[in-house]
């Protein structure tokens, strides 16, 4: 797991970038009044955040990281590999959770990517296997890049990395986050992905809905059972 010095760094890294491209807006008025086109913050985040990588889906489907899988979507994205048997599989079953408190509405309002760290071994073979051990619905599907590479890329553009090389390299210790986008809104967020599945859930409905509709209060934070509350990190 990531470090947690490190996690705050890269996480602020992340984050800063995303509230730059959300700001530059209002930087950019203030510096002309005159101009009234406001500057397109979803392809400031995409250029800078969303290669349109080539990866392989458990079908053995080629398809677009951008073009095919984030665009114009609210998406949520966790990287694993099948031989993982810590963190992967705990961080799977959470997404497992979280595409049941979805529904209906997994594939259709929301859609959920796990991306292998190791496109070496995991071919639509392993990948479908995995995804059945898991119960994967319509709407989560499991991908691996082309290479190791590519792999690598993606996840530090997505701010999913440790910032020591040596450790980076460690697939065993790959951070447990997941990233979560509504992306035609320019809205980006991270979550611990062993957090409760009803947190994962209420991150999601806040990049979705306006801040008066998001969850918050008591109703909230009842949304998770005491029992799990009480417990700590409990899924």
């Amino acid at each position: 797991m990531l470090h947690a010095r490190a996690l705050t760094i890269a996480l602020l890294a992340f984050g800063g970038a995303m509230l730059a491209a959300v700001n530059v807006g209002v930087l950019e008025r203030r510096a002309s009044k005159e101009s009234a086109i406001p500057p397109d913050r979803v392809a400031m985040i995409r250029q800078a955040h969303l290669p349109n990588i080539v990866l392989t889906d458990h079908e053995g489907r080629s398809v677009h990281f951008y073009d095919d899988l984030v665009r114009g979507r609210v998406v949520a994205i966790n990287f694993m590999y099948a031989s993982c048997s810590k963190t992967c599989e705990l961080s799977s079953q959470n997404m497992s959770r979280l595409q049941d408190l979805l529904g209906t509405r997994l594939g259709r309002d929301v859609y959920l990517y796990s991306i292998s760290l190791d496109p070496e071994h995991d071919g639509p073979k392993a990948l479908n296997a995995y995804r059945e051990k898991q119960g994967a619905k319509a709407g989560w599907t499991f991908l691996a890049p082309a290479s190791a590479a590519d792999a690598t890329l993606l996840r530090r553009k997505l701010g999913v990395y440790e910032l020591d090389p040596v450790i980076d390299a460690d697939l065993s210790s790959h951070t447990g986050m997941i990233v979560a986008g509504n992306e035609p809104h320019a809205r980006w967020t991270m979550i611990p992905s062993l957090v409760h599945p009803v947190r994962i859930a209420q991150a999601l409905e806040r990049l979705m809905l306006p801040p008066d509709r998001w969850p918050r209060g008591e109703a909230a934070v009842d949304a998770v059972p005491r029992e799990d509350r009480e417990a700590g990190v409990k899924p």
